[in-house]
Formats: structure tokens, sequence, C-alpha cells
């Protein structure tokens, strides 16, 4: 059997089967979707998740059950009171294959990320942040590193594209600090949780 990592039961989209719920929201603006998934062992198979029969994003998971990952998708622009449609649709390949889901949460959406308090003022004239190397490189794109000082935002770099899962560098024209923040903007799609090894923060003292 399958362990539900919330509550006793989960979803199992087997081949093309598809599973929908209506919401509405109590207030307008960007939210995010959040869920878990693993795979039966054996399979190869997607979820595709639509809003209102359109997709919103498409995920397959390393993980086999009772291992689940986690997922979070931006719902932009919901209106209070509109009654919506969230559909999670089977995408396999050719042949026998399941995917489950389970810990389906929608919540309003905000700035999210961790701080790394530097314990005092720097010169900072680079972050370089190192990811997982067996699977998941992408994690880090989307998210921005921000410079802060007493509590106020000195500078943020644009958002990182492309990541790899080593030696990605992020420079700053030597700002005075004294916290680190990964940031990825309320509303902003995030493939997976991060998950790092280590972050280095180039100094000049």
């Amino acid at each position: 059997g399958v362990t539900a990592p919330e509550g006793s039961y989960v979803i199992a989209l087997q081949g093309t089967a598809n599973t929908s719920r209506n919401f509405t929201v109590a207030a307008d603006g960007n939210y995010l979707l959040t869920f878990r998934a693993a795979q039966r062992s054996g399979s190869n198979q997607y979820v595709t998740v639509e809003l209102d029969g359109v997709e919103v994003g498409q995920v397959g998971t390393t993980m086999v059950t009772p291992s689940f990952d986690s997922y979070v998708m931006a719902l932009n622009g919901l209106v209070a009171g509109q009654t919506y449609n969230l559909k999670f649709v089977g995408t396999p390949p050719a042949g026998d294959h399941t995917i489950f889901v389970d810990d389906i949460k929608i919540e309003q959406a905000v700035d999210r990320g961790f701080s790394l308090n530097l314990g005092q003022d720097y010169l900072v004239n680079a972050v370089n942040l190192d990811g997982r190397d067996d699977c998941c490189t992408n994690r880090l794109d989307g998210y921005r590193v921000q410079l802060w000082n007493d509590g106020v935002l000195e500078a943020e770099a644009l958002p990182i594209t492309g990541a790899q899962a080593d030696n990605n560098l992020v420079t700053f024209d030597y700002i005075t600090a004294d916290e680190v923040r990964l940031v990825k903007r309320a509303g902003e799609n995030a493939v997976s949780p991060m998950n790092f090894t280590e972050i280095q923060v180039r100094v000049n003292q």
C-alpha cells in the first residue's frame, strides 16, 4: 500500500485518469497551489494541472513511494467569490503507469525563501549557491538573491536562470550587508522547494 503524507488516503492517477475539485477564494490576488507526488515503483507518469481547462503546469517526479516530492504552482489573478475548477490529469507515456498525489493546498501567495545572518557588516561582492547534484538542478531558477543591512534591502539581483548543480554565482558591486536572503516572489512559480548543500558569500574585509 501507499503511505499518505497527509491524512489516510492519496489520489492515484493511473494512465490518463483525472480528478478535479471546485474552489473559491476569500480575497482577490495571487495564490499558490502546493501538492506532493510520487511514482508507483516502475512507473514514469506525469501529472498535468489545469485551472478552468487551461494548463497551469506539468510535473513528473523521481520520487517512488513511500517518498513524496513537493511542488508549487502559481495561480495568479484569482477573484474573490468566483468558482474555479482545479484538475489533475494523468499524462503517461505508453504502458501502465501510475502517479500518486496528496496534500493539495491553495494559499494566498507571499514572498518565501530563507535568510543567512552574516553576524556583522561585510562588503559583499558575490554570493555562490551550490544545490543538489543528484537531481532537480532547476530548483534555483527564478529565485533572487537579496542583500540586507540593519533590516533594509540594499540590493537585489535579477532572478536566477539556467541554474546548475554547482557554482551559481551572483555578483554585486561591494554592498555593505549583514544578511543574505534567497527569495521567490509572491505569485511566481517554483518547481520544488529549495534544497541546498552550500551557500558561499564572497566578502571584502
